[in-house]
């Protein structure tokens, strides 16, 4: 597995985890429900987060690759 994919899944987990853990402790604060669709809402930001930072940076690894070198134009 890359490197970079292994950071992104480990990121996505951390905050299924902690989304569903404040799920947890929402059931027993009162006037409060919990509900697994906001575990999935808070899934499915973390991937779409996720998704935009892999796009951005490869795109910004393209750009840099592109960049000519200084002292070649000396």
């Amino acid at each position: 597995m890359k490197r970079g994919l292994f950071h992104y899944l480990l990121v996505v987990s951390a905050a299924v985890f902690i989304g569903g853990m404040e799920e947890v402790y929402q059931g027993f604060v009162p006037d409060r429900t919990s509900s697994f669709l906001d575990v999935g809402a808070d899934a499915l930001g973390a991937v779409t987060s996720v998704f935009l930072v892999a796009l951005i940076s490869r795109y910004r690894r393209k750009r840099l690759l592109k960049v000519p070198d200084v002292k070649s134009r000396l």
